[in-house]
């Protein structure tokens, strides 16, 4: 079970480092789309993008190949990725594969990263409000 941080000072202390994790992981993201860039020309056929969205969660997701921001995402794991996949040089599959993984792995640590984040600042707000209502008791 994981070890919960009761004091406020120890709250805060854990939302920068959940911060700097995030940072990191983000980086290491977008190291892992420079990777690709560096390794195949295009066109790609799909290729990883850093992707971030409201609330502060930040995906590396696979794009499709197409144009004027219309491209699709796709999971490699989905029926669409599999066949994307057959499709490659199994020199390249494998690049893919890898890559995929990579990806996959990063998306969890950065979502579980946030999820902890998010509770803990929805736990300061309460411990203040929950002291405001008390002392004005």
């Amino acid at each position: 079970m994981t070890d919960i941080p009761r004091s406020r000072s120890k709250v805060r202390q854990r939302i920068r480092e959940l911060e700097a994790e995030k940072t990191e992981i983000v980086k290491r993201m977008e190291a892992l789309v420079q990777e690709f860039q560096d390794a195949f020309r295009r066109p790609w056929s799909a290729h990883p993008v850093v992707q971030k969205v409201a609330g502060g969660r930040v995906y590396v997701r696979w794009r499709l190949q197409g144009c004027n921001g219309r491209q699709n995402f796709v999971e490699l794991a989905s029926e669409a990725g599999l066949a994307l996949l057959n499709r490659l040089d199994p020199a390249v599959r494998d690049v893919y594969l890898r890559i995929g993984r990579t990806m996959i792995d990063l998306n969890l640590e950065h979502a579980l990263c946030q999820s902890e984040w998010t509770q803990l600042r929805q736990y300061l707000g309460d411990c203040v409000v929950l002291e405001g209502y008390a002392q004005a008791r």
